[in-house]
């Protein structure tokens, strides 16, 4: 499937990448990080993963090129809710966490939500992802060679054989507390270990929590972007107690899509590129 220009968002990217001079590029291993799943919600763990491996990748070299590590951006991609509408408590819609994911990562100035994977018209797995973010970085970014990095935690880079890396892009391996690769990654793959201490939370807790209208929500709201929590405050208010989320659809208009006095208009207009998920708001 050929790149489109706005698949992924640039702005952050671009203005990463506008603060290191031209003539030096070439000195760097310039990757941008890309990590899919549920995402059912978004949580501060999911964001402090990309955080720590910037940080942690930024002291080490490619094991290939032997250039050290630039992080540029990083993109929050949100899987289709089919991939996780029978886990406990359902899923939340595409749409609406991909609005959370927004949420979450407003406040970063190279860390973006990408809705490419969720506006497809089917379920699209990770290597279907990364080889098409790798094509759009290739395509947006002809004159600058720029790396897509799969950004996991270690049990699903055991699960799925990334230890042993990939051809089409680089991975960067999470190990944390209880989920650890051992050993040293292939000389000639891009495959990076990092280590993180992670946060001791699971979405699982805050689902159970919407479905029992809201109760016990208020435990976790330190380990949610404030903007996050108030947008499940108002979507407790609005649906009340329910017995599986994935019962729910939205269209878009509802209340906690729309946080700020901003017309619901103005503020549809922006979700414009969710068009073809749209759903009907019907609680069954």
């Amino acid at each position: 499937m050929a790149s489109a220009e706005d698949d992924f968002p640039r702005e952050k990217l671009v203005n990463q990448l506008a603060t290191i001079e031209e003539d030096t590029r070439l000195n760097y291993q310039l990757i941008c990080l890309l990590t899919t799943g549920s995402l059912n919600p978004v949580h501060i763990g999911h964001v402090q993963s990309f955080e720590a491996a910037k940080e942690a990748l930024e002291k080490q070299t490619c094991n290939v090129t032997g250039k050290p590590f630039k992080v540029l951006a990083g993109f929050v991609s949100p899987s289709d809710r089919g991939w996780c509408d029978r886990k406990e408590y359902g899923a939340l819609t595409n749409q609406y966490r991909l609005h959370l994911v927004e949420k979450a990562v407003e406040d970063s100035e190279w860390i973006d939500a990408a809705g490419w994977e969720i506006t497809r018209n089917n379920m699209v797995d990770f290597p279907e992802v990364m080889g098409h973010f790798q094509e759009w970085l290739n395509n947006s970014f002809s004159g600058t060679s720029i790396r897509a990095y799969y950004l996991c935690g270690a049990d699903h880079a055991t699960k799925c054989g990334l230890v042993r890396g990939r051809s089409r892009y680089g991975v960067c391996v999470m190990n944390r507390p209880g989920y650890t690769v051992n050993g040293k990654p292939p000389s000639k793959r891009e495959v990076v270990f990092v280590e993180s201490e992670g946060i001791d939370m699971s979405s699982t807790q805050v689902r159970a929590c919407l479905c029992n209208n809201g109760v016990g929500l208020s435990e976790y709201e330190d380990m949610l972007h404030p903007s996050v929590y108030e947008s499940l405050q108002m979507f407790v208010e609005h649906h009340g107690k329910v017995r599986n989320l994935t019962r729910i659809t939205t269209n878009g208009s509802e209340p906690y899509f729309y946080e700020s006095e901003a017309s619901l208009s103005t503020a549809f207009n922006q979700l414009g590129m969710l068009h073809p998920i749209t759903e009907n708001a019907v609680v069954t």
